[in-house]
């Protein structure tokens, strides 16, 4: 018999909160919708890193970017810090990982987890799901689990032919939330038990444009003839890597015992605010949750508190298929400011407005943002370099980015 309840982390990779609130008002993804129902909703959280990699390096850490070193697909986890599957391990669950894309055992985020299985490219919707479930069977029931399982098929956006109409959503992109939502999402939700926690979320947005075939058109012809600038202009407009709101914005859905039911949570909190709050919710207490920069989420479960101000990068790398400049940026008190990392160009945004630079005529609120991004960081550099793989590992690595098609 457990004394601790079992966890359930489902990342949905690209999920941007926008499309969640609009799939459950429609009916389009009833599990996600029930899980609404039976737990709180955080529709305004801020991603770290609007790239996979470095994103789950900040959940799973609770710390930011500079401090865990991983700020590209292609560096690999700091052993200064602990991931959230080291310390639950250490205070005695199963932890078994279901990765997916460039989540992998050279990025470090393999560490803590008793079995990791990597799916690269194996999706969901075919023979795949089979042997996770099978896995999923051969878990111990000795101990409680700790369950991570990464979904990366709204990143290709695929949808079942049964599920590619109208009654599942408007796009593709809607589709192919609906089709997670009913294929495996209930099955998911069900291996956390009924007295188990269950914990949904994005690694990051999506930006999906309404005229997406024109833009990915517009690309295509800059990537044939060469024109970065033209292929910039398309990709800042689609897809994610970028510092955009639906990029930046994720939605959170967390079930289960001693998490109130049927509650919105609409002030900001931020992905770094996980790593305490699980700990809180299983009753752990780890010297090793004194390195996250978050704040436990418990503390919003009775009422609501102010928006928490937000910390996101935006990291690019010319080799890329998208995004080839770095940006950070903080979020707060309805201003978005942003700057590049490594050389000059300063916005600021007054949201939801993304696209007049007002910086020029609020010099204060600049000021003000400025010393709040120098905040995050008490004195470090914030465009300290990142921790790359080793040689070996990172021609690897790049080799299966290529096959996802990212570079």
């Amino acid at each position: 018999m457990t004394t601790r309840p079992n966890i359930v982390f489902v990342l949905i990779d690209c999920l941007r909160s926008r499309t969640l609130v609009e799939a459950t008002d429609r009916g389009w993804a009833p599990q996600l919708a029930g899980l609404r129902g039976r737990g709180t909703f955080f529709s305004q959280t801020v991603a770290t890193v609007t790239t996979t990699t470095p994103s789950m390096s900040s959940i799973f850490t609770g710390t930011l970017p500079f401090v865990h070193g991983v700020r590209s697909l292609r560096a690999a986890l700091s052993p200064e810090v602990a991931t959230l599957a080291e310390v639950l391990r250490d205070n005695g669950y199963a932890t078994h990982a279901e990765a997916a894309g460039p989540v992998n055992e050279k990025t470090g985020l393999n560490r803590g987890f008793d079995r990791f299985h990597g799916r690269f490219r194996d999706y969901v919707h075919g023979p795949a799901w089979k042997k996770m479930q099978e896995r999923f069977a051969a878990l111990p029931s000795d101990r409680p689990r700790f369950l991570y399982v990464h979904l990366f098929e709204l990143h290709e956006t695929i949808v079942p032919p049964e599920l590619d109409h109208s009654a599942y959503g408007r796009t593709s992109y809607d589709r192919a939330v609906s089709a997670l939502d009913h294929r495996v999402l209930g099955d998911l939700v069900r291996l956390a038990g009924d007295d188990g926690i269950v914990i949904i979320t994005g690694d990051h947005g999506e930006l999906v444009p309404r005229a997406k075939r024109a833009v990915v058109a517009v690309e295509n012809i800059g990537r044939r003839i060469g024109n970065r600038p033209l292929v910039r202009w398309a990709v800042e407009r689609r897809g994610h890597g970028h510092i955009f709101e639906d990029q930046v914005l994720v939605p959170l859905l967390l079930a289960g015992p001693g998490i109130p039911s049927g509650r919105h949570v609409g002030s900001a909190v931020r992905h770094i605010d996980l790593f305490t709050t699980v700990l809180d919710l299983v009753g752990v207490e780890d010297t090793r949750r004194g390195q996250s920069s978050g704040r436990s989420l418990v503390e919003l479960f009775d009422h609501d508190g102010a928006d928490r101000p937000g910390y996101t990068e935006a990291v690019g790398d010319p080799r890329l298929n998208f995004l080839d400049e770095s940006f950070l940026a903080v979020r707060h008190d309805g201003y978005k400011y942003v700057k590049r990392m490594d050389r000059d160009g300063v916005w600021l945004w007054r949201l939801p407005n993304e696209r007049k630079n007002v910086a020029d005529a609020h010099p204060e609120v600049v000021a003000k943002m400025e010393t709040l991004m120098r905040s995050f960081g008490e004195g470090q550099d914030l465009a300290s370099p990142e921790r790359l793989m080793e040689p070996g590992e990172l021609a690897e690595m790049e080799e299966q980015l290529k096959m996802l098609g990212y570079l």
